[in-house]
């Protein structure tokens, strides 16, 4: 996003159910990378577990996790200074409850149960513990909404301004 006219191209696609985590961070680490000055800091979003698709075949999470932590490797070439905020209330995860649910369902057809076990549904419960594979433990804050997410960003951020910048103007 370059402007406030950019925004305007920002949408929700409903439906969509996967996080392609490594193509945000490459893209975000581009966009760094072309940026002037010499502190920066990505900030990550995410209300999701990093997952894709590749061909039609849904990619195992541990093949996926390499993928992601490549693409935070190249990011860090660029700015040490990278945050990931996890918004999402583990215990009320709708997919992963419809998910268990759907699975324990006899009524469930064959195809439609083998099609949700490429999800992973044990990585897919662990999701904290997927994305501290990814970023580890300093990079990552776990939040339930955007409020907590607008407290504790807006917390990291000032202690990054306080580290690293000498004089405001």
């Amino acid at each position: 996003i370059h402007s406030m006219k950019d925004v305007q191209n920002i949408t929700l696609a409903d439906g969509y159910e996967l996080t392609p985590t490594h193509m945000g961070l490459e893209y975000s680490g581009q966009m760094l990378k072309n940026m002037k000055g010499k502190k920066k800091m990505l900030i990550l979003i995410t209300d999701g577990m990093p997952n894709v698709y590749k061909n039609n075949i849904h990619i195992q999470t541990r093949h996926y996790n390499k993928v992601c932590k490549k693409s935070l490797q190249k990011v860090l070439q660029v700015t040490p200074n990278v945050l990931c905020v996890v918004v999402q209330d583990i215990h009320q995860n709708n997919y992963v409850n419809n998910m268990r649910d759907m699975m324990n369902d006899p009524k469930t057809s064959k195809w439609i149960k083998k099609l949700y076990q490429q999800y992973d549904p044990a990585s897919v419960m662990n999701q904290e513990e997927e994305f501290i594979k990814i970023f580890g433990m300093k990079r990552i804050i776990h939040v339930k909404d955007m409020d907590e997410a607008f407290f504790k960003v807006t917390k990291q951020f000032k202690k990054f301004l306080h580290n690293n910048v000498t004089n405001f103007f």
